[in-house]
């Protein structure tokens, strides 16, 4: 379950039976002309993902994002 997309209801209806929150962590950098920016926050996004795949009592919070890279070289 993503509470990203939940609405205040939606999240109240389901609250207890949480058990767990995965927060994906993950920077804003250059990885040259063949990555996104965003690799180091996909992977994460990802990984939490396929962890909660299937299961009803885990909730992902939203991304943070942390860090900038403004190499343009």
């Amino acid at each position: 379950m993503y509470l990203k997309n939940m609405t205040m209801s939606q999240f109240n209806s389901v609250k207890e039976e949480i058990k767990g929150v995965i927060i994906p962590i993950g920077s804003t950098e250059a990885h040259g002309p063949h990555c996104p920016y965003g690799t180091d926050f996909l992977i994460p996004e990802e990984l939490s993902n396929r962890l909660a795949k299937d299961r009803n009592d885990v909730l992902i919070a939203p991304t943070i994002n942390y860090g900038a890279s403004w190499n343009l070289g």
